[in-house]
């Protein structure tokens, strides 16, 4: 398989999600189904979570992985009747946090004509999950009319490194019924020891400010030789990301977590475009509703690299001989583009300022990938690098 077909799987991948409904979306998804004795818990032992075998009143009647890492699996609940339905998804958090991909998949449900009229019985409210001692947790319910359900609606949370989502339907129960009714089922989850506490979560609102992106952004590096530098580069940020959840220093990052908004000036299919902190250089195009985005930003390694480079009375020589004036696109750290799914980055060539998120689509669907690291397991913090 060449680096494009590659690059195509990735985006394949990240494009398919786990559904809001009762089963995975998308029939070219890999879906494997977990094994599990009956009447016995599954032990998700990557996560260290652990789902009883009957939770919300009903047993389990199936278990699946999405991939072949087992870092995405989802578990459900119901009755032989299927007059409703409890599910649990449980994927890794690599990226974002719990309120990103809460309203990912509060979209997922609300642009679906799956239930027919949704009327929330209240605003996106926070809950404090199992194992928790703050509402670092997000809810919505709706009274559903129309599809023959009465009732559907998402919890989200994140536990140690993954995130949680729960889904419930019913036909039997009303929207206030149903809150219950979850609240129950949320609460028999076993979490995993020593796990760590996350901040009050607050939903995701509108930004406020206008990022300016443009379309004609250039890629910095051209030779053999700096195309290699850039994916070593590339994949060594990869391998120390700030920004990583999964990362040391996370606890420090619990002290002040970031508060991000949603900028609805940008048309994203299939996803929707995210901000830390209304930040005017960086953005996070999420991808479905199961935790794989695409990061675009300031890549600080590099800029620190070049600018001790470009120190040596040569290179400012070389650069006057070259007419080049613009002090402050030199000084300026490239911008990085990298794919982040459950297991791995994969890096694009770095560009001279911030591209837009259409050509972002336009560079993943033409270019090649420089460089990818692994993030999880065996292959954690290996390196690959493309070449031409």
């Amino acid at each position: 398989m060449n680096v494009k077909s590659i690059t195509a799987a990735i985006l394949l991948a990240a494009t398919l999600s786990t559904a809001p409904f009762f089963a995975p979306q998308g029939h070219a998804q890999q879906v494997t189904k977990i094994k599990v004795k009956a009447k016995k818990p599954l032990i998700h032992k990557e996560s260290g979570i652990t789902l009883p075998y009957k939770m919300a009143g009903y047993e389990r009647d199936s278990a699946a992985s999405y991939s072949p890492t087992n870092l995405n699996i989802s578990a459900q609940f119901s009755p032989k009747d299927e007059s409703e339905f409890f599910s649990i998804y449980i994927f890794r958090a690599t990226n974002g946090n719990a309120p990103i991909w809460f309203d990912r998949a509060n979209y997922a449900i609300t642009s679906r004509n799956i239930f027919g009229d949704l009327t929330p019985i209240s605003a996106a409210q926070p809950f404090t999950p199992t194992g928790q001692n703050q509402s670092s947790g997000l809810q919505i319910i709706y009274d559903a009319k129309g599809k023959g359900f009465k009732s559907t609606g998402l919890m989200f949370f994140q536990m140690g490194e993954f995130y949680i989502k729960i889904r419930a339907s019913s036909k039997i129960k009303n929207g206030e019924e149903l809150k219950k009714w979850m609240e129950i089922g949320a609460s028999e989850i076993i979490a995993p020891k020593n796990s760590r506490q996350f901040p009050i979560a607050v939903p995701v609102q509108p930004c406020a400010t206008k990022m300016i992106t443009f379309e004609d952004a250039q890629i910095i590096k051209s030779d053999d030789e700096e195309d290699m530098s850039a994916g070593i580069y590339s994949a060594l940020l990869g391998m120390t990301d700030p920004s990583d959840i999964s990362a040391e220093g996370a606890e420090a990052a619990e002290q002040a977590p970031a508060t991000w908004c949603r900028d609805d000036q940008y048309n994203a299919p299939p996803g929707a475009i995210y901000r830390a902190g209304e930040s005017m250089n960086s953005y996070l195009l999420a991808f479905g509703d199961s935790g794989n985005a695409l990061s675009v930003g300031p890549n600080d390694l590099i800029a620190a690299i070049n600018a001790a480079d470009t120190k040596s009375a040569d290179d400012a020589v070389d650069r006057d001989q070259e007419g080049i004036e613009d002090q402050d696109t030199l000084d300026a750290p490239p911008i990085s583009i990298t794919i982040i799914v459950e297991d791995k980055k994969v890096h694009f060539s770095p560009r001279n300022k911030l591209p837009s998120p259409n050509l972002v689509m336009k560079i993943l669907d033409n270019e090649s990938p420089v460089s990818s690291n692994g993030t999880w397991g065996k292959n954690k913090n290996n390196v690959n690098i493309f070449t031409k």
